[in-house]
């Protein structure tokens, strides 16, 4: 029964922050970048497993000119996801915008490395379906 009620609070937990998380790219679209962060916020509160929560928050950080925060959201990002070449593309960017070349250097190649790698994925499970029908 307490496992079942723990499993059951993780998942109210992992909905909430999903639904901060998808309220924060809509004011983001919109241009309320104050109101997305505090969504975005409030979504790693309640789960701070959330990547992308912590991703997007960086990126409206780095907007806003403060740039050790961005580095800092961006790459606990990568820390929870660390196959995700968007997370690495971003943080050479804030590197890149701020002179910080072989560091930007250094992440665009592992977003490259990732991208390509799973390319390679997908063109092998592609040739593989197609040689097996």
């Amino acid at each position: 029964m307490l496992l079942h009620l723990t499993l059951l609070a993780t998942l109210v937990q992992f909905t909430t922050s999903q639904t901060n998380l998808l309220n924060g790219v809509r004011l983001h679209r919109q241009g309320d970048y104050t109101n997305a962060l505090l969504n975005y916020e409030t979504g790693i509160k309640q789960n701070s497993q959330c990547a992308d929560c912590h991703h997007l928050t960086g990126l409206i950080h780095f907007n806003q000119g403060r740039v050790e925060a961005a580095i800092q959201s961006i790459s606990q990002a990568i820390q929870l996801q660390p196959s995700t070449d968007n997370f690495y593309n971003s943080l050479g960017e804030v590197y890149r915008q701020n002179e910080q070349y072989e560091r930007a250097v250094i992440q665009y190649q592992i977003a490259i490395d990732l991208n390509t790698a799973s390319a390679a994925a997908t063109t092998t499970n592609t040739t593989n379906t197609t040689t097996t029908n």
